[in-house]
């Protein structure tokens, strides 16, 4: 295995078998907690296993103290490279769009299973060609629905710019609104190229907003109002009037696609996701 390159916890190793490639993630085995997390991140794999935008998993194995998660290669990058190659220049709002719906069918697809991925974010996002991927699963969790209800959660996790209101005031949680949370921090970080407050500014917001202020319109950097109105909805502090049915967001968003003409009457494909993967 070659060089390692470093996830959440566990480290990433090129390999190759029968002249396949694939991505090996190596995690140490720890007491307690980690060691439930390792066991949920491989029962999620498992599970999502041929999910369209979901890294394919292949399986692992235990030697010594270390546990081996096996994926396919992801010829790509993640979206935190993208904008840090644009020097965080805002993307154009309809290939934002394009990533986004793809994040957001994974993220239903994973939801309609039981499974929440808690750690949405640009790291865990990457871009191949046209295709979109959510990747590492190491801090997901499993949730239950009765009579239609999700059920709550009392264990808060997740990268501190996209924690949620619920985390910092430490209140039960449902797993799914905290993806939609954080999937809005995302889109709000590639379409205005900045994070929405700083980490001390992140208490104030949340105490005195109902929904997290979004920046005027100005030259370059231009969102369409039902953009706006979506982000504000994945951005609601109340997590029970927050947009948490992504299935019902990629729908709505669709019927503005049909209705409205391309801005400049051009549609944004390959190349366009090229171009901002490399910068240009």
């Amino acid at each position: 295995m070659d060089t390692p390159c470093h996830e959440t916890y566990g480290q990433l190793y090129a390999a190759e078998e029968a002249g396949k490639r694939l991505v090996v993630k190596v995690i140490e085995k720890r007491e307690g907690g980690d060691r439930r997390l390792v066991a949920r991140e491989i029962k999620a794999n498992a599970m999502v296993k041929g999910t369209k935008g979901i890294c394919t998993f292949h399986g692992y194995f235990h030697e010594g103290r270390q546990t081996s998660l096996i994926f396919d290669v992801v010829h790509g990058v993640d979206l935190f490279t993208i904008l840090q190659r644009r020097n965080f220049q805002p993307l154009h709002e309809k290939l934002v769009w394009k990533i986004i719906s793809q994040v957001a069918a994974a993220l239903f697809a994973c939801h309609l299973k039981g499974i929440a991925h808690r750690d949405v974010k640009l790291e865990n996002i990457m871009v191949e060609g046209e295709r979109v991927f959510l990747i590492d699963f190491g801090l997901c969790t499993f949730f239950q629905l009765t009579d239609g209800r999700e059920s709550l959660s009392l264990d808060h996790c997740g990268s501190p710019e996209y924690l949620s209101p619920e985390h910092i005031e430490h209140i039960p949680l449902r797993a799914t609104q905290v993806d939609a949370w954080a999937l809005g921090i995302t889109a709000y970080a590639l379409l205005f190229g900045v994070f929405p407050y700083g980490l001390y500014e992140m208490l104030t917001t949340f105490d005195k907003c109902s929904t997290v202020p979004l920046p005027p319109d100005k030259e370059g950097c231009v969102v369409s109002r039902g953009m706006r109105d979506r982000l504000t909805g994945l951005l609601t502090i109340d997590p029970t009037k927050r947009s948490s049915s992504l299935h019902s967001l990629q729908l709505k968003k669709r019927r503005e696609n049909n209705s409205e003409p391309e801005q400049g009457g051009a549609s944004l494909h390959h190349k366009e996701l090229v171009r901002a993967a490399c910068g240009f």
